[in-house]
């Protein structure tokens, strides 16, 4: 039955538990240099902080602030378990997931964990791929007596990449009986230079259209995202190629012009049935590098997405996808709805929503009711370098129990000078005031 009104949010059930591991391949390609994301890529495990329960596992690449996670265990009533395996230099290590099939000392730690409950265990990915299949295999080796839940996305599709790759879209889409986005897909070929194919296909695409967005199919968050106005932005373009993975597929399509951009967020669980987790409206930077969320729905046409969201979820479930997948698409002037593309993980849009429901989780076990509205950004700062540092200069807008205010995430990009933060409260007026205040004290500007 299609149910338009929101799960829980929670990405599985509270009787299983879940080991949260984050599959680092990309950052294991010498030529994926870009900042600020360089030797960085294992941080983002720590944006599972936002979704694991006391119950769960989220193993880290490095360790976390204290002060954060005390701060985090007040809000949210309980922190997971956290396992920081002891392999020397792993952020920076060309190869720091094979380092870590590697270690031994963790997997005991690991096993130890896992026999403290006959609890179902699963393994939520946070970025598909065969490093982490791998990863899971050896997590089964190391706990063969455990109840082991159905893997979110271990299946064939998502062990194969095909998911990986945006040009794969069109394969399907019509088979939904919807309409993808007209778009060119260049794959890497030994004998030619796949910059220069790029260049030349996007030059031809800007004489049909007046924008051309070129997409690197292993990118996140709109960072593998360049979009060009003008034959003079073709040079930038080639740069730009450089900085980026050197095996990955690209697809050239045309920028549609759009109102907002919404969200739709799914679990599809092990029977192929799916949940509703809600909708967000993304918001991007002039580049349209992906920035945020923010949770006020009025102007979407809810119905006619929904509608389309439901049937593309629907047919992945029936293809053997599994876990959390998110839907983008365009709301145009004329109100009709544009599917973009579905990104079958973890993606950006899924942690702020997971991190609001889990502060009302805990808001309504103290019988303070849940907060209505709230708005997700990630910005650039100079003036914070660490969660203390944060505190110093706008700890007064921190979130608490009974306040509004901003509660930040992955506190390990802030010495990168990277803030990702959510600003909940009762209204959208109020959230909007709290968000401009807390850029103000940090120095900070949209990303």
């Amino acid at each position: 039955m299609r149910e338009h009104t929101p799960d829980s949010g929670r990405s599985r059930t509270d009787k299983e538990r879940t080991v949260y591991v984050h599959d680092v391949s990309v950052a294991e390609d010498p030529t994926y240099n870009r900042p600020p994301y360089s030797g960085c890529m294992g941080v983002w495990m720590e944006r599972a902080l936002c979704e694991a329960d006391p119950q769960d596992l989220v193993i880290l690449s490095a360790p976390v602030s204290h002060a954060y996670l005390e701060y985090l265990k007040q809000l949210t009533g309980g922190l997971p378990a956290l396992l920081v395996p002891e392999v020397e230099n792993l952020q920076q290590s060309n190869a720091p997931t094979r380092k870590l099939l590697e270690n031994c000392t963790w997997m005991e730690k690991l096993k130890s964990w896992s026999n403290q409950s006959s609890a179902p265990l699963s393994t939520s990915y946070f970025k598909p791929g065969s490093l982490t299949m791998t990863l899971t295999q050896r997590l089964r080796d190391s706990v063969p007596d455990a109840n082991w839940h159905c893997d979110y996305q271990d299946t064939d599709l998502i062990n194969t990449h095909y998911f990986g790759q945006k040009s794969t879209l069109q394969e399907w889409v019509p088979q939904t009986g919807l309409n993808p986005i007209p778009s060119i897909t260049i794959e890497p070929d030994k004998t030619a230079n796949l910059s220069e194919r790029i260049t030349q296909e996007a030059a031809r695409q800007l004489q049909q259209h007046t924008r051309v967005m070129v997409k690197a199919n292993y990118a996140s968050n709109g960072a593998g995202n360049f979009l060009l106005t003008r034959t003079g932005d073709l040079d930038y373009l080639r740069r730009w190629l450089t900085s980026q993975p050197k095996s990955q597929t690209y697809v050239l399509e045309a920028f549609i012009e759009s109102v907002t951009s919404p969200n739709v967020q799914f679990n599809i669980g092990a029977n192929g049935g799916c949940r509703y987790l809600g909708t967000s409206v993304q918001r991007f930077s002039k580049d349209q590098r992906f920035i945020g969320n923010d949770a006020c729905l009025d102007a979407l046409p809810m119905n006619t997405l929904l509608d389309q969201a439901w049937t593309i979820a629907e047919y992945l479930g029936s293809k053997n996808v599994r876990g959390v997948i998110g839907l983008d698409f365009l709301v145009l002037a004329n109100k009709s709805v544009q599917f973009v593309e579905v990104n079958v993980r973890y993606n950006g849009s899924t942690y702020a929503k997971g991190l609001v429901e889990k502060l009302n989780r805990a808001r309504m076990l103290q019988s303070i009711p849940a907060y209505a509205h709230w708005r997700h950004l990630r910005a650039d700062t100079k003036a914070v370098s660490d969660f203390e540092s944060m505190i110093h200069n706008a700890g007064s807008l921190l979130m608490d129990y009974q306040n509004a205010g901003v509660v930040p995430f992955v506190p390990g990009l802030f010495s990168k000078g990277v803030v990702n933060f959510v600003t909940v409260g009762d209204t959208q007026e109020e959230t909007q005031k709290i968000e401009q205040r807390f850029l103000t004290e940090i120095g900070a500007s949209h990303a």
